[in-house]
């Protein structure tokens, strides 16, 4: 059912609440496109930030700025991080999963999820 679920979604870029909360929402939207990318390969990122920064709309000076803060905080992993004036490889690290269920737990915003919901949602897709 993931599977399918990713076919589904194939062109459906993800924006995690936390990161929206905490970084912004083009931090969030960064996130969620290089994850795309990584949905699509062998589960990295090869896009350069120009590629990524105009499909989301924003400048390749705004894309960086905005994926400092991942890549700090290791949402985002920099494989290729002394690499100059070619793309980088990154990964969208599983920290995120981990990271919003604590806090949707600390903020009370999993009481409003219900996995039946979840489950509902799913079904609709396929």
């Amino acid at each position: 059912m993931e599977k399918l679920l990713e076919k589904k979604l194939k062109w459906f870029t993800q924006a995690p609440d936390l990161l929206i909360e905490l970084y912004g929402q083009k931090a969030g939207l960064i996130w969620g496109k290089i994850r795309r990318y990584c949905l699509m390969k062998d589960g990295m990122c090869y896009a350069s930030v120009k590629r990524m920064a105009d499909e989301l709309d924003m400048s390749e000076k705004t894309f960086r700025k905005y994926l400092k803060p991942l890549l700090a905080n290791d949402y985002v992993r920099d494989l290729t991080p002394k690499v100059r004036y070619k793309p980088h490889i990154y990964i969208a690290t599983d920290k995120i999963y981990e990271e919003t269920e604590k806090w949707a737990k600390k903020t009370g915003r999993n009481e409003n999820l219900h996995n039946d919901d979840f489950q509902e949602g799913i079904k609709e897709l396929m």
